[in-house]
């Protein structure tokens, strides 16, 4: 079978009501609209690190962890700089955890990182869902892989700060993710 392409297409009241045959388009425009919220549809956590974030590197955790509600699986992730720093490398990781305690290892195979070439509002944009960089630096930064993008209901997730340019300020990781 062949999906019905997902656009977002608005139902008028003439085309519902109780005067009103059912007619193909209708379906259509159902389908279409359906699988465009099942395609595009997404919400976001994000940790932020304020000031000079340096001082956190090594605290699992430094912004909260991110309680996993109902089974997901993550579409795209964002990197994010205000100011770059004099030297050194930003390296953030993302830890899954599968209970209480219970830290399983990082969610990345490649985990981001900003350098000092990026500079100042650096970001970086990963659509993980096609393996793509929507947008980034043109040096300076290293593009995260996933090995996990999963979750159940009940996991959660914590931010480590690997790595942090000396006198880099404020700084984001957002996960965009959807049910599965």
């Amino acid at each position: 079978m062949t999906d019905v392409t997902g656009i977002r297409r608005i139902l008028q009241i003439e085309e519902v009501d109780s005067e009103s045959g059912l007619s193909e388009d209708l379906f259509f425009k159902v389908g279409e609209t359906t699988n465009f919220i099942a395609t595009k549809q997404y919400d976001t956590h994000a940790w932020h690190l304020n000031r000079l974030y340096k001082r956190g590197v090594g605290v699992e955790g430094r912004d909260g962890i991110f309680p996993v509600l109902f089974d997901m699986e993550i579409v795209g992730i964002t990197l994010w700089n205000r100011k770059t720093g004099s030297a050194g490398t930003t390296t953030l990781d993302v830890q899954w955890l599968s209970a209480s305690g219970s830290t399983e290892g990082s969610i990345f195979s490649t985990k981001p990182a900003f350098n000092i070439n990026v500079g100042n509002q650096a970001y970086l944009i990963k659509d993980v869902l096609n393996d793509t960089v929507v947008a980034g630096p043109a040096s300076g930064s290293t593009t995260p892989i996933l090995s996990k993008t999963n979750f159940d209901a009940g996991d959660a997730m914590k931010l480590v700060i690997d790595s942090a340019m000396t006198g880099a300020e404020d700084c984001s990781l957002l996960i965009h993710f959807r049910p599965r």
